[in-house]
C-alpha cells in the first residue's frame, strides 16, 4: 500500500510538472497565429504583447506564418524533446539590390532586465539555402523595436557554416560542429547579469539534459555583453542574405532557470506517468 501511494504521489508531481511551466516567462509556438504575413498579426503567446513590427521595412524580406515542413528537435540518447507543432515563423529574401538588414519584432509584455538573475532562452532554428559572405540568421532581443541587437543567437558564415552567438558588434561561433541546410537545431542560450550590467551570454547547441546545464551539447559558445537596457522585444533578424535564403525559428521559451527552457514534451510525461500508473495498478492486483 505504501508502494502505492509513493507511485501516485510520483505521478500527480510529473503531470503537475508536465502540464504547467509556471516559471516560463515567454512561450511563442506559433500556433496561434494565421499562416501569411506574420508582420502585423497580434500575438496570444505566453510573456507577448502586441503585434509582430517591422523596424526596417523591405520589400525584398518576408515574414510568414509557414506550415510547409514542421520543426521538431529529438535529443536521441537523451531525454530533451521538442516537437515544434504544424507552424512556424519564417523570414525569406526575395531579389534584393545589396545586403539586406532587416528585423521582425514582437514586445514582451515585461522586459528582462539586469540584475533579476539569470535568464534561459531556448528555440528551435533552421536555415535554407546557402551561408556566404557573412550571411546571418538569427534570433534576436533588443531593447527598441529595431535592428540593433542585445542579443542575437543563431547561425552565420564564418570558417564554414556555424552556430553563434553575439552582442551588436561581435560574434563568438561554435566551431564545432558545422550547421547545414535543411536541419533543425536546438539551441539555449543563458543570459547573466552582475550589478547593473548584462555581463555575457553563453549558447549551446542541441542539448540533451533537461536538469544539466548545458548537459550534452554538440557545441557551446560565450559573448560577452555589456550595458544595463532591458531587452523588451524579441524576433528574427536577417543580414547579407541572397535570394531563397530562409531562416525558420520555433518554440520559443524564455524562463528563469534550464529546466524552464530544456524540457521534455508534455507527452513525454504523459508517456511516464501512464506507465507508472500501470506499474501501480499491477502491484495493487499483485497483492
Amino acid at each position: 500500500m505504501k508502494t502505492s501511494l509513493k507511485l501516485l504521489a510520483l505521478v500527480a508531481t510529473l503531470a503537475a510538472a508536465g502540464s504547467g511551466q509556471a516559471a516560463i516567462i515567454v512561450y511563442d509556438s506559433f500556433q496561434g497565429y494565421t499562416t501569411g504575413n506574420l508582420i502585423g498579426q497580434t500575438t496570444t503567446a505566453t510573456g507577448l504583447t502586441g503585434a509582430w513590427l517591422d523596424p526596417a521595412p523591405n520589400a525584398n524580406v518576408a515574414y510568414t506564418v509557414s506550415n510547409a515542413s514542421a520543426m521538431s528537435y529529438n535529443a536521441g540518447a537523451g531525454n530533451i524533446t521538442v516537437s515544434g507543432g504544424t507552424q512556424y515563423g519564417l523570414v525569406t529574401a526575395g531579389p534584393a539590390a545589396g545586403p539586406l538588414l532587416s528585423a521582425a519584432n514582437l514586445a514582451l509584455g515585461s522586459g528582462l532586465t539586469v540584475g533579476t538573475g539569470a535568464k534561459y532562452i531556448s528555440f528551435l532554428m533552421r536555415f535554407s539555402g546557402t551561408l556566404d559572405a557573412s550571411d546571418q540568421f538569427t534570433f534576436h532581443m533588443a531593447n527598441t523595436n529595431s535592428t540593433t541587437s542585445t542579443l542575437r543567437s543563431g547561425v552565420r558564415e564564418s570558417t564554414g557554416d556555424q552556430a553563434f552567438v553575439a552582442n551588436d558588434s561581435s560574434s563568438t561561433v561554435i566551431a564545432t560542429p558545422l550547421v547545414t541546410a535543411n536541419t533543425t537545431y536546438f539551441s539555449v542560450v543563458k543570459l547573466e547579469s552582475s550589478g547593473i550590467n548584462w555581463t555575457q551570454a553563453t549558447m549551446w547547441l542541441n542539448p540533451t539534459s533537461t536538469t544539466v546545464e548545458g548537459g550534452g551539447a554538440e557545441g557551446s559558445a560565450v559573448r560577452a555583453l555589456s550595458g544595463s537596457l532591458a531587452m523588451n522585444y524579441l524576433g528574427f533578424k536577417f543580414q547579407n542574405a541572397d535570394i531563397g535564403d530562409s531562416f525558420a525559428l520555433d518554440e520559443i521559451r524564455i524562463g528563469a532557470s534550464w529546466s524552464d527552457v530544456a524540457v521534455p514534451e508534455p507527452t513525454t510525461w504523459a508517456l511516464l506517468a501512464g506507465s507508472l500508473t500501470t506499474i501501480m495498478v499491477f502491484r495493487r492486483r499483485r497483492s
